[in-house]
């Protein structure tokens, strides 16, 4: 199976094939699989990618304790090793996902496309996906290269790792002290980010790299603490050899190694139906998987269950394939998730995960093998660095114009650029975070008269540009106040911390900013209400902020939800296929979605001026994602700046009449 060494390779030492490890392998693909495709199967399906971090770092770091032990350690031999791993699979799946997406994706799909295949190519995809972490940021559905994150993490695991313990051990330091030193070091910073910034624990090597470590202390334990005390020079030397080592643990009764494999079996069970996305993670909870992963591996290749069920020929094969399955399975679900605009049937899952393991089969089979164990030489590695470099520039192609240049003057390509959020949105619009009072308050047409401001959460962002563009005409300026994901919850009671603190603090913050303004007369509300406003504590919100406004003079226009789509928009522009109207729903199915949206505009309707969306977005019978060319949303239920714009047609009427009629 594992056919002739190359001549590179002789330099370093191989760890013993243990064909449980392949099994365990094939659980955690297997287990990352059923939770991509069938996500309420498998809750913590994705644990099975901490499960994959701990066998890489036991793996790795057991061929490079035994290669300096044995002074045969060499740096080109280790990196040609994980290049001939590594690169082949990943060039030819980089290289089918930017085909398929320059004939399968609309522009800015594929900009971010092209983006990540760079990120990629040059193991730098969790950094670039943590950078791109946001309210906005898309759906992680519908990034066909978002699992890279982890092969980047563990990549920078093999370049920065080699090394430093070279330096340890060149200069005699304790081995098993500095990876207990970075692995403690890490997951302190694991449990401390993960409250504070979870996409940066989830994302950066620092806070995930414990995990690898995790194996490589493993490593170190199987090799000297089980087998013998270690040499003087990788060693740990003094009281931690002597607490550590253990000769009798080898020689321990037959029942040990299958209580200890059960544990660890147990451990990740209970992960994989315990763990879901609602917690925290990384954090403490990855202690679960990783845990149970360093168990199982302890218990040795003759434990019951890693002998009977991990090293069975149906486990070994699926482990086998394990990594370019890792790659295949889920470009193939964000392709099929994409071009559905939400989720596929089930059959077109099943069908999409039998295609991931033939790809899969094909790509170990045919490409893996012959490039790992060439019968014909060997030095494969340079070529290999070659062309991913050529992957990553045609990555980075996309800013050079060459997608746009292509498809420039085609509908989907004028529609899909319809589809734009507001310019301002970045510079304008408050994430939920608690330096809020901070950020400066975004003010259009500085300079001139700002007589008009627009509250609200995401969906006043567009609304607030579109009105600023026309309120120029007449001389007059627009402030805007508008935080992400806040329901109406201006006056509530919620304890700091607890879920909307920093929405209660920033109403208040925006209302007072509104009521101390003198030469604000017009008020423009504009949130997504049809879910929030259920509770009668969000309604009594909006009745009190409206109460309040009023009551201070302003002149309130509450702007309703515009009709939300089934699915993205970008859906309903891969069908438009030359006609101006892709019909989304009836109208009178909208009124019933947002009854309760109609029900406080009824109550409020002798305070306030209401301006409903729907008016201008949908005709008597039905309303439209796309109308006169143009898209009507960026997202499935946020209006594009177009969008806008046509409700705008409407609602600056509204408020030039509320800033010159007097008040009665």
């Amino acid at each position: 199976m594992r056919g002739p060494m190359p001549s590179f390779q002789a330099h370093l030492s191989h760890p013993k094939y243990r064909p449980d490890i392949d099994g365990l392998r094939a659980v955690a693909i297997l287990s990352v699989v059923a939770f991509h495709a069938f996500p309420g199967w498998v809750t913590g399906g994705f644990i099975g990618v901490d499960a994959f971090f701990v066998i890489s770092g036991y793996l790795i770091s057991t061929i490079i304790f035994e290669s300096l032990a044995e002074g045969t350690f060499s740096f080109r031999a280790f990196y040609a090793r994980r290049i001939n791993r590594i690169f082949p699979a990943l060039i030819l799946v980089l290289v089918a996902s930017y085909a398929f997406g320059w004939l399968a994706l609309l522009p800015d799909e594929f900009k971010q496309l092209s983006t990540h295949i760079a990120g990629g190519a040059g193991f730098a995809s969790n950094f670039v996906l943590w950078n791109e972490a946001g309210y906005f940021d898309g759906s992680a559905e519908t990034k066909p290269l978002l699992h890279l994150w982890s092969l980047g993490i563990e990549e920078q695991f093999y370049i920065v790792w080699p090394v430093l313990l070279w330096i340890a051990w060149k200069w005699k330091f304790n081995l098993l002290t500095v990876t207990m030193f970075v692995a403690t070091a890490s997951f302190c910073l694991n449990v401390k980010a993960v409250g504070e910034d979870a996409a940066a624990a989830f994302y950066l090597p620092l806070t995930r790299s414990w995990e690898l470590f995790c194996g490589s202390i493993l490593a170190w334990v199987s090799l000297y603490c089980v087998g013998g005390p270690p040499p003087v020079k990788t060693g740990p030397g003094g009281w931690p050899t002597w607490v550590t080592y253990r000769r009798e643990l080898a020689a321990a009764g037959n029942r040990l190694p299958h209580v200890i494999s059960g544990i660890g079996v147990l451990m990740l069970a209970y992960g994989f139906a315990r763990i879901d996305k609602t917690l925290n993670y990384p954090g403490g909870w990855a202690v679960v998987p990783v845990l149970g992963t360093v168990l199982i591996i302890s218990a040795g290749p003759k434990a019951w269950f890693n002998r009977v069920i991990l090293s069975s020929r149906p486990a070994v094969w699926v482990g086998l394939i394990s990594y370019p399955l890792y790659l295949w399975h889920w470009p193939i679900l964000s392709f099929l998730r994409t071009i559905e605009g939400g989720d596929p049937p089930g059959e077109a899952r099943t069908i999409a995960v039998a295609l991931s393991v033939v790809l899969a089969w094909i790509t170990f089979r045919f490409i893996e093998q012959p490039i790992r164990f060439p019968t014909w030489g060997s030095g494969s590695a340079p070529y290999l660095v070659v062309v991913m470099l050529a992957v990553g520039l045609a990555g980075l192609s996309y800013r050079a114009g060459i997608y746009e240049n292509y498809w420039k003057g085609t509908q989907r390509f004028v529609l899909s650029k319809s589809a734009s959020s507001s310019p301002k949105r970045a510079d304008c619009h408050f994430p939920q975070n608690e330096s809020f009072e901070k950020r400066k308050v975004c003010e259009y047409a500085e300079g001139t008269r700002i007589r008009v401001a627009v509250l609200g959460n995401s969906h006043g962002v567009e609304l607030a540009f579109a009105l600023s563009e026309k309120l120029k005409e007449y001389g007059l300026g627009l402030r805007q106040h508008t935080m992400s994901g806040c329901p109406v919850s201006y006056r509530l009671r919620v304890a700091k911390g607890e879920r909307y603190s920093i929405c209660v603090r920033w109403h208040d913050f925006a209302v007072k900013n509104i009521l101390d303004a003198d030469a604000i007369k017009v008020v423009v509300l504009s949130y997504r209400i049809e879910n929030h406003a259920r509770r009668k504590v969000f309604r009594d919100s909006m009745y009190a902020l409206i109460d309040d406004l009023v009551r201070s003079g302003k002149r309130v226009v509450l702007v309703l939800q515009a009709p939300m789509l089934e699915r993205h928009i970008n859906y309903y522009i891969r069908r438009a296929f030359g006609r101006e109207q892709v019909v989304n729903k009836t109208r009178e199915e909208w009124k019933e979605q947002f009854k309760i949206g109609y029900l406080i505009a009824n109550k409020v309707k002798d305070k306030v001026s209401i301006v409903d969306p729907a008016d201008v977005m949908c005709d008597e019978r039905l309303c439209y994602a796309i109308k006169s060319n143009k898209s009507l949303f960026f997202n499935r239920d946020h209006m594009s700046v177009d969008g806008a714009l046509l409700v705008t047609t409407k609602l600056l009427p509204v408020v030039m009449e509320q800033l010159h009629e007097p008040r009665h």
